[in-house]
């Protein structure tokens, strides 16, 4: 599995265990790594608090709005402490209202993360926000590669998509 190799992942399909609550979720990836109960779920409340969710611990999955389920993914890969983190659409669930605020958090925790992150999105405001290099995809093959200043400056897919 991806914990097992160091990897964090968040799927935009989010995959939450619907007979775990929501701290159980959180403090899965400690447990697969063979934390007891009490340390995963302290890691577990230290996540759910960043991402205010601690309210929601004890709440199942069914339970979640699309926003609060996604965050709940989003705690549960970061709480793995990862050595990578591979985010698909990390935010494309969340409601308007805590988008800009995730995201922010997510960039800083970023920052703080000493490891390579790969996102895929196809939101300009997430690369703008979250990306120091981009990777602009196309038929499978890469288009363009390069810092946003490198991006936007020459022709290609990648102004034409941040253009529309």
């Amino acid at each position: 599995p991806a914990a097992q190799r160091g990897i964090g992942v968040m799927f935009q399909d989010l995959l939450l265990f619907p007979h775990l609550t929501v701290r159980e979720n959180v403090a899965f990836s400690a447990r697969a790594r063979g934390s007891r109960w009490p340390a995963a779920r302290r890691s577990a409340d230290r996540w759910l608090s960043r991402f205010g969710l601690i309210d929601l611990a004890e709440r199942y999955p069914g339970a979640l709005s699309g926003g609060q389920a996604q965050r709940v993914a989003l705690a549960r890969a970061l709480a793995s402490e990862p050595k990578a983190l591979l985010l698909d659409e990390p935010l494309a669930a969340l409601d308007v209202e805590f988008r800009d605020e995730v995201r922010a958090d997510l960039g800083v925790h970023l920052r703080e993360f000493g490891g390579p992150t790969i996102l895929v999105t196809h939101d300009r405001e997430d690369v703008d926000a979250l990306a120091d290099e981009i990777v602009v995809l196309d038929q499978g093959g890469v288009a363009q590669r390069g810092t946003h200043i490198q991006l936007a400056a020459e022709a290609g897919l990648y102004r034409d998509l941040m253009s529309s």
